[in-house]
């Protein structure tokens, strides 16, 4: 991974940990913040698939870790984890500009 791929990535993960720490009561455990940094990137690596219709990366179950389970199970969907933990605020939008660049590749 490059300097800069690492640095966005520690960011992401400090505001995570403050998202989870300082939005809910009460707070969410920080050990979900690996579940919530693959969910979104899931998301957005097929942000143009969802957009389409196709939300099959979305229902991937993704391992929790020891210790945290929801609604009586050890695993989450990225669906799922978005949801609960508020993570749009995360999530990237389809741009017009990108359209053009997937057009131009076709």
């Amino acid at each position: 991974m490059k300097l800069k791929e690492l640095i966005a990535e520690l960011e992401l993960e400090q505001g995570l940990k403050a998202h989870l720490l300082g939005n809910f009561y009460p707070r969410h455990n920080v050990r979900l913040v690996d579940v919530a940094v693959k969910s979104i990137k899931i998301y957005n690596e097929h942000k143009w698939d969802i957009l389409a219709g196709d939300c099959t990366p979305l229902n991937t179950e993704l391992p929790l870790v020891e210790g945290i389970q929801f609604r009586g199970k050890n695993t989450i969907t990225p669906s799922e984890c978005i949801e609960v933990l508020k993570l749009y605020s995360w999530l990237e939008e389809c741009s017009d500009q990108e359209d053009e660049l997937l057009e131009e590749e076709e």
